[in-house]
């Protein structure tokens, strides 16, 4: 399994992988870092690689095998968009929820 590893989701979450290998004695042969999540699917579907990414993006990947890190790691999020611009109903009720959720 590390052979191979693939990262996406941020400088954060890769400072804390690197520091639990780096505890381990683990050298990883990373092959790819990036943001295109189509990409980094297609990489793991061809089973040779592994990969880190936030579980929500898994959701509905049922293929895959998730291993939860341990500790949990948590991370703040932010929503941003350009105000005067248009935005579809469907992106306002999505801003409307998000700052009702985390406000």
């Amino acid at each position: 399994f590390y052979d191979k590893i693939k990262n996406i989701g941020g400088l954060k979450l890769w400072q804390t992988e690197k520091r639990s290998f780096e505890a381990h004695n683990i050298r990883p042969n990373i092959i790819m870092q990036g943001s295109q999540l189509y990409t980094i699917i297609n990489f793991i579907r061809n089973g040779d690689c592994g990969c880190f990414l936030y579980e929500s993006t898994m959701a509905g990947l049922m293929k895959f095998l998730s291993i939860p890190l341990d500790p949990v790691m948590h991370t703040n999020i932010g929503l941003v968009w350009k105000k005067g611009r248009y935005v579809t109903s469907q992106m306002s009720e999505f801003i409307e929820f998000a700052k009702g959720y985390w406000n």
